[in-house]
């Protein structure tokens, strides 16, 4: 509460768990409920060894936070990949306007898309449907994190 009534607002947030930055090789950004999702896997005993994935929450997309981000890429010097990830389709939410833009900060980096598939519709239409697919998109962030820990 004091942050939101004393603080500013600021259109980056960095990880503030991922204490050994030089141990992180992936950086998952995000914007949005998701991070909510993935918290919360992260509360319920998900395995994320030594702080990675670093989750960092990109909260304005335009105009796009390229110092913010430039600023975080650069604490985490050894960093392999770059992870967009969100719940929208992989044709709606911010993946079409934002990749052009971490192409250009990430470099040489892998940059990769995490969400649904493309779609007609935002939604899948069944709670049970979308519930499922929303675990299996927060389960992937942690996927193969330990071959990245070494």
């Amino acid at each position: 509460m004091a942050e939101l009534s004393k603080g500013r607002f600021r259109p980056v947030l960095d990880d503030p768990r991922a204490l050994k930055p030089d141990r992180v090789r992936r950086l998952v950004l995000c914007s949005g409920k998701v991070w909510v999702d993935v918290e919360a896997a992260l509360a319920g005993g998900a395995h994320r060894p030594e702080g990675d994935p670093a989750l960092v929450r990109v909260e304005e997309l335009y105009p796009f936070p390229d110092d913010g981000l430039r600023a975080i890429l650069a604490r985490y010097r050894r960093l392999k990949e770059v992870v967009w990830l969100q719940e929208e389709p992989r044709n709606m939410g911010g993946w079409a306007f934002v990749a052009p833009r971490l192409r250009e900060l990430i470099g040489e980096r892998e940059l990769r898309y995490l969400g649904r598939p493309e779609m007609a519709s935002p939604a899948e239409g069944w709670g049970h449907a979308h519930a499922g697919e929303q675990r299996r998109i927060v389960e992937a962030v942690f996927e193969g994190v330990a071959s990245h820990a070494g």
